[in-house]
């Protein structure tokens, strides 16, 4: 069982995923606050 990898990548997917999200969701709120105050 210590010697499967296959639940490390998935973690490391979802994390990746998360991270995109995020990043997504920082950048559409930095875009949407730029677009209200000009």
């Amino acid at each position: 069982m210590a010697g499967k990898h296959e639940h490390k990548g998935t973690n490391s997917i979802t994390y990746c995923t998360l991270i995109l999200v995020a990043l997504g969701t920082f950048y559409l709120h930095f875009i949407y606050t730029e677009f209200m105050f000009h």
